[in-house]
């Protein structure tokens, strides 16, 4: 079951809309049905329980790559892996009932990597996002929005207040289709190698000039590309050969 955009846009009052609107394009979305589209996904897991549960004692952000699923209606798509961020208090709300009945470790972030039948769920607080650290910024959601490497991944979802917090990189990409960087500073510089070609084919979008130079800067031909297709992907998406050639097309 997918909720597609036609569906998404029938019957939406205007307050519950959040609009993406400039010269040459409006797009309006109802946040609630954001929510719904996690539960055909995640419905057969605790994890939407305990969301709304930690949602009562935090702030509780969505964060990543199913937010672009949701967006883009990838209908291939298959989202088993969810990034969320904790704004205020402690990692503690995540009941130890819960944890009891589930695989987890301690994730890159210092949070939690929780794993249920197939589903992943990466949970880390606000203040300790990579980004956010190195910047020395203030936590908060705008600023969260504003780590990301991708400008289509500069969106977040308030879980419990249900709205999006947009930034301006994303708007820019729904509106040109040109694939950017936001945030230079990466510490996984080859993985963003392989997702530059993985979101370009996916999304069937250009690259900008500034993240064209960021890969030529970044790319490395002694690299191993396989291990971190392998470690992020569960497989090999691409050869080190086909990485090359596209590398080699920036030029």
């Amino acid at each position: 079951m997918y909720f597609t955009m036609t569906e998404i846009k029938t019957n939406i009052k205007r307050e519950d809309r959040i609009n993406l609107s400039s010269s040459d394009l409006s797009f309006t979305v109802k946040p609630k049905e954001f929510k719904k589209y996690l539960s055909v996904f995640y419905g057969k897991t605790r994890i939407m329980e305990k969301l709304d549960f930690m949602s009562q004692s935090s702030d509780v952000y969505i964060f990543s790559g199913v937010i672009r699923d949701f967006f883009f209606e990838k209908k291939s798509s298959y989202p088993r892996d969810l990034d969320v961020v904790v704004g205020n208090g402690k990692l503690e709300s995540i009941p130890t009932d819960y944890l009891r009945q589930v695989e987890y470790s301690v994730n890159q972030f210092g949070g939690v990597k929780l794993k249920e039948k197939d589903k992943t769920v990466d949970v880390w607080q606000l203040k300790d996002t990579w980004g956010i650290k190195m910047k020395k910024a203030e936590a908060t959601p705008q600023e969260l929005v504003n780590t990301a490497f991708f400008n289509v991944s500069a969106i977040a979802f308030d879980y419990g207040r249900e709205k999006f917090i947009v930034s301006d990189a994303f708007k820019s990409f729904m509106n040109t289709r040109i694939l950017d960087v936001v945030y230079e500073d990466n510490p996984f510089p080859d993985l963003c190698v392989v997702n530059t070609l993985y979101y370009s084919r996916k999304l069937n979008c250009k690259l900008s000039n500034r993240l064209s130079s960021w890969i030529l800067n970044h790319y490395h031909k002694e690299h191993d590309y396989s291990s971190v297709q392998i470690k992020h992907f569960g497989i090999i998406k691409y050869s080190n050969t086909e990485i090359e050639l596209f590398v080699s097309k920036l030029r």
